[in-house]
């Protein structure tokens, strides 16, 4: 998630995703609190069907490491990016690929992957593009937004994992 400066990444309490899982129902492309996993459309997306997949809970106010959680979570997040890139392949043009970025400097509290799509060389719009706007934002989540059957599967998969 690109955050502009202006919109700040963290309030005391609560990192923006946890804001998100809380107030923002209609960016949520998958929500389990069982599984501790968010997937939701970036709101301030610079590149197509750009989503963020991270853990339901960060340390607001303290910088944290996608590779400090616990194995399964990481394992289930990457499950779930996986399960997102598939449905964001069939939306794919020719020379497009999915992309998965982890970092964590936008959102320093709040470990996370970005998933996006895009042709060869345009990933650095992830830093220096535009806002892609907020039509195409709210397309993306059409697009993407799972459905009861893919919830379903989406949650089983992630079952199993608690059983490594």
């Amino acid at each position: 998630m690109n955050i502009p400066a202006e919109h700040g990444t963290q309030t005391p309490n609560l990192t923006v995703f946890e804001r998100v899982v809380q107030n923002a129902p209609e960016e949520h492309l998958y929500l389990s609190e069982r599984h501790k996993v968010l997937m939701a459309v970036d709101p301030f997306a610079k590149l197509p069907l750009q989503s963020v997949i991270a853990p339901t809970k960060g340390t607001p106010g303290q910088e944290s490491h996608f590779d400090e959680l616990p194995f399964r979570a990481q394992l289930k997040l990457h499950t779930a990016s996986s399960y997102l890139g598939k449905k964001m392949l069939e939306l794919c043009e020719p020379g497009e690929r999915v992309i998965k970025h982890i970092e964590g400097f936008a959102v320093s509290d709040h470990p996370h992957i970005v998933t996006y799509v895009a042709e060869r060389g345009q990933g650095r719009d992830l830093y220096d593009g535009s806002f892609i706007g907020a039509a195409a934002v709210a397309l993306a989540t059409e697009q993407l937004r799972l459905d009861e059957h893919e919830v379903d599967e989406l949650d089983e998969i992630l079952t199993r994992i608690d059983k490594l």
